[in-house]
């Protein structure tokens, strides 16, 4: 019932609009106080919602009982986490981001309490599914990745592997609509990829700058319906 959560030093709040008026209740949900930084929340489609903290991932279930996945533990990898997606199958995938050896950085999903082994992409910053079911991962460091359902490796967009089209190789947000994939960099602007339907054909890859920005750092994306909502440093 809550159309608003937020990650915060005292734990996870949410709001609820509460009649006609612009009135709103706050609530904390009980359960173990977060040992590290909040840095993202998830509202999985079962109704769960995850927290991601640098120290690891912590979910809250429907009945109110929590688990947690700390950094280390329970297969998670040590390093600290940076974003977390939930898919249409109440996965929970977990970027890893900002390793000097970004191979201690994967993605992993977390499934019906295990956790994935390290996935084939790096220092991710942002996540977001497309309605093929695949998961589309904005890189620190290493571009964009696309990854099947099954967390398979699709392809690896980089500067380099794209002559250069693809602005930066740091992908600070991410969001995919349809065969649309939304690219907001950290430096580097928003473009739009059109992938015609085949992720796997860079080849056949239209790319679309978008120019009217007040600055060119990105911070994050929001679609809805035709409209895209930009968010950016300034």
């Amino acid at each position: 019932g809550f159309n608003l959560y937020a990650v915060t030093d005292r734990g996870l709040r949410g709001r609820r609009d509460v009649g006609p008026t612009t009135m709103w209740s706050t609530f904390s949900a009980p359960g173990p106080p977060l040992t590290s930084a909040g840095q993202a929340v998830e509202a999985a489609p079962d109704g769960s919602i995850w927290i991601g903290t640098l120290g690891g991932v912590m979910k809250l279930d429907t009945d109110g009982t929590w688990s947690s996945f700390a950094n280390g533990q329970n297969g998670l990898l040590p390093s600290d986490v940076f974003s977390i997606f939930a898919d249409g199958g109440n996965r929970l995938w977990v970027g890893k981001c900002c390793c000097p050896d970004p191979s201690g950085c994967p993605t992993q999903f977390i499934v019906a309490g295990s956790v994935a082994s390290p996935l084939a992409s790096f220092n991710g910053w942002a996540m977001s599914e497309d309605n093929g079911g695949r998961l589309w991962v904005g890189s620190n460091t290493n571009g964009v990745y696309a990854l099947g359902a099954d967390g398979s490796s699709i392809v690896n967009l980089t500067q380099a592997n794209t002559a250069g089209v693809l602005r930066s190789n740091s992908v600070r947000t991410i969001a995919a609509d349809g065969s649309k994939i939304w690219i907001g960099h950290e430096n580097a602007g928003l473009q739009i990829l059109r992938t015609a339907g085949n992720p796997a054909n860079p080849a056949g890859f239209t790319w679309i700058l978008a120019r009217q920005l007040p600055e060119l750092s990105v911070a994050g994306l929001a679609l809805e319906g035709s409209d895209a909502w930009v968010l950016t440093s300034a």
